[in-house]
């Protein structure tokens, strides 16, 4: 009961959820479409996600990219299973209408199982009645959207990362298929690169959470974003080949989906106040909501339909913005280098004021010498490649 009490827009979620998958039974309008599949399954999808996320920070601190890395996790395996799952039944049953309820079925008894089951590390015992109270609301909205705490340009940095990055993972999740069958490939074999890309980040959204929490979330998002750039200039330009459309999902497949993995936790490192941390997350998801408005209507109107090389822009346009990504990441990486030395600084001036031995001062004065250098305006390409954990 005090699941159901704690969690109730979880539940109301996964109900909306399933309403507007099986309202599209009887949807003959374009206009229905667009309430059932878009509006309400947005709707849902906040409700389901938002609140389940906001628990890890409660239970992981040093190991947060990985929780949510393996939590994330389960959006490849989900992709996988519904890829093949649909096709497969739309291909048995002539129509969507069963592959729309098997959608509902699947999903919701997956929503609700993984809700009875949510607990977070410290539970406040609210009574029902003074969480429907004015007072209540009001006080939470206040917490959810402070977006004061955006005053501060490394957040504002991430959030736009954060958006970026997720308009591209949209872009290539959706046109890889089309672009399979744009190069010769049959249906099936665009669907089964989509599968796989899908498979490879079920393992590789863990690893590359357990990355970022061992040398440094920054630094891990940074060098992905990076080599996703290279991957798509340099690889899906010239796979043509469905062997080489395959290398190039699983190689990808590893690493797109690091805004969902590394987002949380760049935030929290971010933030100074861990109260902040529910209003980052809450504007980084606004934000990402807006600009996964326009991916795919970016990528369609980018196709050239009468040219050879029909995804060419699109493709460039992917690669050109992990790489304005990887931009970003350094911008906030030379902010996180200059806080730590700061840190390092200020306990080394501290520790000068106590008794010590002349050979341990002469040490610490040398290593202030460096950090007061490193510091000025004039280092702040040599802060942004400096080798350090953040």
């Amino acid at each position: 009961m005090s699941s159901f009490r704690d969690y109730s827009g979880v539940y109301l979620g996964n109900h909306y959820s399933n309403r507007s998958v099986y309202s599209c039974f009887i949807c003959y309008k374009l206009w229905h479409l667009y309430l059932a599949q878009g509006v309400f399954v947005g709707i849902s999808f906040v409700m389901v996600f938002i609140p389940a996320t906001f628990i890890l920070p409660t239970w992981f601190d040093k190991r947060m990219a990985t929780a949510m890395g393996i939590t994330v996790g389960g959006a490849g395996l989900g992709g996988v299973v519904f890829s093949l799952s649909i096709n497969k039944l739309i291909d048995t049953t002539g129509d969507q209408r069963w592959a729309l309820r098997m959608c509902g079925i699947v999903t919701g008894s997956a929503a609700t199982f993984a809700a009875l089951i949510l607990r977070p590390r410290k539970r406040i015992n609210t009574p029902l009645k003074a969480t429907l109270t004015k007072e209540f609301i009001l006080a939470n909205a206040k917490i959810m959207f402070n977006f004061k705490i955006f005053r501060r340009y490394p957040l504002a940095i991430l959030a736009l990362w954060f958006s970026v990055i997720l308009m591209n993972y949209i872009i290539l999740l959706f046109s890889l298929a089309p672009y399979a069958q744009s190069v010769g490939l049959s249906a099936s074999q665009g669907s089964n690169i989509t599968a796989i890309l899908n498979a490879a980040q079920v393992v590789g959204r863990p690893i590359m959470g357990y990355f970022g929490d061992s040398i440094g979330r920054n630094n891990t998002s940074g060098l992905v974003s990076l080599t996703c750039s290279i991957l798509i200039l340099a690889f899906w330009i010239n796979a043509k080949t469905y062997a080489s459309l395959i290398g190039f999902s699983v190689l990808i497949g590893f690493i797109v989906g690091v805004g969902s993995t590394m987002a949380q936790s760049m935030a929290a490192d971010l933030v100074e106040i861990p109260a902040h941390l529910p209003a980052a997350w809450s504007g980084l998801n606004i934000l990402v909501g807006f600009f996964s408005l326009v991916a795919e209507v970016i990528a369609l109107k980018l196709v050239n339909s009468s040219s050879k090389r029909q995804y060419l822009h699109p493709q460039i346009f992917t690669g050109v913005c992990f790489f304005f990504g990887f931009l970003l990441m350094m911008v906030n990486r030379e902010w996180l280098v200059r806080r730590k030395l700061q840190t390092r600084r200020h306990a080394l001036e501290e520790m000068s004021e106590t008794d010590e031995l002349e050979k341990e001062k002469d040490i610490n004065q040398v290593q202030l010498g460096t950090y007061n250098r490193l510091l000025t305006p004039q280092h702040y390409f040599t802060r942004m490649f400096y080798p350090i954990r953040v």
